[in-house]
């Protein structure tokens, strides 16, 4: 109780600044590009792109919509550890019998590990949920119809009902929106001797962390430097998890992406130079030069389509090889080079699909 309480003060004091990286955004990369991926989903209508990125601090409301549905994380919030919370919340199934998740906006939410806004839980967040808890956890939402970002509850419905609709899985079994107090069961954590200063500790290191956390740091933001967005690895270390091999499979058709190059192809590579997340790289070895592909870091932004010169390189939605971590040719018909895979370019999509948003380039 003790701890709680000290710990929600702590939480609630935090700084839930949005931070942007211009690099990671697809239309910073490219200027041809349209994505409105970020703009379209912003309900208070803080965000600007133009020559750069702009949120309005006074419009913007942290909802964290933007922040989960940019497939890039050109956006991010400081100090968000996913797999912290839910290795902490699993780590009560000895103290609790319905585990809590609330957000930091409401002081006085009930929860037992609290976040930024619900919001930011997207797809990816909610999907290695089901995965990776063996119980079920109450989402607080008790006070959202209150909130200022009311349209939380409905953004998290329209996203369980997807996933279960495009793969199969019903996230809702494990991912529980509690919307009225009266259906909320919570349980406070229990602390013997031992725990009560254990609790002291954590709660010690929580303080030092923030301390460095404020402090500025001018933080490089290259167009060459290649990163994996956070909901990316989230997905790659559900995907590794999941023994179902057709859950899987389900997965991966809807949020996984094939890359394929024609005959056409120079092996210029400048695709690779554009690509944000290194799933293009060159190869010029022994056996020639050839392009290739690693399905588990592509993102499908359509960036190195888009940027072909020669229009070599086709985008499809889905992945069902046997090399989903790794990287293999994806241009074989210009570099005489055999391939697993068999992704018939005929499949392929002018649209890009990103955790359901559709933006046409």
């Amino acid at each position: 109780m003790f701890k709680d309480k000290l710990i929600g003060k702590a939480l609630a004091s935090a700084d839930l600044q949005i931070t942007i990286d211009r690099s990671r955004c697809m239309r910073m990369r490219f200027n041809n590009n349209e994505c409105p991926v970020c703009t379209s989903n912003c309900h208070s209508g803080a965000i600007t792109i133009g020559d750069d990125i702009v949120i309005d601090a006074d419009k913007c409301s942290l909802c964290m919509v933007c922040v989960s549905e940019c497939p890039a994380d050109c956006f991010d919030l400081k100090g968000g550890e996913f797999f912290g919370i839910l290795a902490r919340l699993r780590k009560m199934r000895d103290s609790v019998t319905w585990p809590v998740l609330g957000c930091k906006t409401d002081a006085g939410n009930e929860a037992h590990e609290k976040t930024t806004c619900l919001g930011a839980l997207s797809d990816e967040h909610l999907i290695a949920l089901n995965v990776f808890m063996d119980r079920p956890v109450q989402l607080n939402l008790t006070a959202c119809a209150q909130c200022k970002n009311s349209f939380v509850i409905d953004t998290l419905k329209d996203r369980i009902a997807g996933i279960k609709e495009t793969t199969g899985i019903d996230v809702s079994e494990k991912a529980v929106l509690i919307e009225n107090k009266a259906d909320l069961r919570f349980d406070e954590v229990s602390y013997d001797r031992r725990g009560f200063f254990s609790a002291i500790k954590n709660l010690t290191l929580l303080g030092a962390s923030e301390l460095f956390e404020k402090e500025e740091v001018d933080v490089i933001q290259a167009y060459s430097q290649k990163g994996m967005p956070l909901k990316r690895s989230i997905l790659n270390k559900t995907i590794k998890t999941v023994m179902d091999k057709d859950v899987a499979a389900r997965v991966l058709k809807e949020y996984a992406f094939t890359i394929k190059a024609d005959a056409t192809c120079d092996n210029c590579f400048s695709c690779v130079g554009m690509c944000p997340t290194g799933a293009l790289k060159s190869r010029s070895d022994e056996s020639g030069a050839g392009l290739l592909f690693n399905p588990s870091m592509c993102i499908g932004c359509a960036l190195c389509r888009d940027f072909c010169l020669n229009n070599s390189i086709f985008m499809m939605q889905g992945y069902s090889g046997e090399h989903y971590f790794d990287h293999y040719i994806c241009n074989k018909d210009s570099c005489m080079v055999d391939t697993p895979e068999n992704a018939d370019c005929e499949d392929a999509i002018d649209v890009v699909c990103c955790h359901g948003q559709k933006a046409v380039l």
